[in-house]
């Protein structure tokens, strides 16, 4: 698969054609950027039998299922930073939940991510995957594409790939690191994001109002 996704990104590349968005960035299925609510949860809780449970350690994180959804809680008060959750959540008004793998809009999603602010999904991101950027490109076109050169720990090559689609105050971004190690053995990186434009990376930011059409 991420051998696939890295000819894929090739393949856009290599057409030429110009950025643009054919309709107005929401999200994926029903995780709709500032509209759907932390109820959406619940709900998929009870349509797939998973309970949620919530952790506050990376420990814990790591050994959760795809039989369960995990609210990820922050202890920075009595836990190491290193020993805290990805993601965990800094502000007492924002809530963040994690699904190993689910299904939406046809789309196999996996390491789902979900950021609530005052219960209004303003943030997902997930493990990228081709289905991803073909779902992406088919429903709001060509992205902006930035390539850029890293540092390589051997004579390869390390490069980042991102492609970005925006509009309505919301950005979609799909980001791809390809690196190596000192053995020139190869590493890859990959994620999926969409989220409010004007949210931070602690979420703390005021939540900007988004148009319904």
């Amino acid at each position: 698969m991420k051998g696939y996704l890295v000819v894929l990104l090739l393949v856009t590349l290599s057409t030429g054609t110009p950025a643009f968005s054919q309709d107005k960035i929401e999200g994926i299925g029903r995780f709709k950027i500032g509209k759907a609510s932390r109820s959406l949860v619940q709900a998929i809780a009870t349509e797939t039998g998973m309970p949620i449970e919530t952790v506050d350690s990376a420990i814990k994180t790591e050994k959760s299922t795809q039989s369960q959804i995990v609210e990820i809680k922050s202890n920075l008060i009595t836990s190491k930073v290193s020993h805290t959750p990805l993601h965990a959540p800094v502000c007492e008004h924002v809530r963040v939940f994690y699904i190993n793998n689910f299904r939406e809009a046809g789309i196999e999603l996996k390491s789902v991510y979900l950021f609530f602010k005052d219960d209004i999904l303003i943030k997902f991101t997930c493990y990228a995957t081709s289905q991803l950027n073909s779902a992406m490109e088919l429903s709001y076109g060509q992205p902006e594409v930035t390539i850029t050169k890293l540092y390589s720990d051997c004579d390869l090559d390390a490069k980042s790939f991102l492609l970005t689609w925006a509009n309505g105050g919301i950005t979609a971004t799909l980001s791809l690191l390809v690196n190596y190690d000192v053995n020139c053995r190869k590493r890859v990186n990959q994620e999926f994001s969409i989220a409010l434009k004007e949210n931070c990376a602690d979420c703390c930011e005021e939540i900007v109002n988004i148009e319904n059409k």
